[in-house]
């Protein structure tokens, strides 16, 4: 009988690891749903001001305040609370045609 009991665990172990595998060759084989941003980064630039400015800034007030870009660069980058990619965003929502009060902002911008 114990011949019995070992070929039942035996063939136990063999289906729970072809199973295992076939599980993972389905989830490999899955196309991801949607590509991940890195590290969480918003790319809206209104999402990001709203995520990090708006409690303490106003989108009109901030843009009319600094009317110079770097200025506006060096502002976000001493606060700290955004990843670079977050700051060029805020500020491309700031500066934008009709995005807040940004008729102070016009002409600030390099040319290309």
């Amino acid at each position: 009988m114990h011949h019995v009991t070992v070929r039942r665990v035996a063939l136990s172990l063999w289906g729970l690891i072809g199973l295992a595998a076939a599980t993972f060759a389905w989830i490999a084989a899955r196309e991801p749903t949607a590509p991940a941003t890195p590290h969480g980064i918003v790319i809206d630039g209104q999402a990001a001001f709203r995520a990090h400015c708006a409690s303490c800034h106003e989108c009109a007030e901030l843009a009319a305040s600094e009317r110079d870009v770097a200025r506006l660069v060096n502002k976000l980058a001493s606060h700290g609370a955004t990843e670079v990619i977050e700051d060029l965003e805020i500020i491309g929502y700031l500066v934008a045609p009709g995005s807040c009060n940004n008729d102070a902002m016009q002409g600030t911008l390099p040319a290309r």
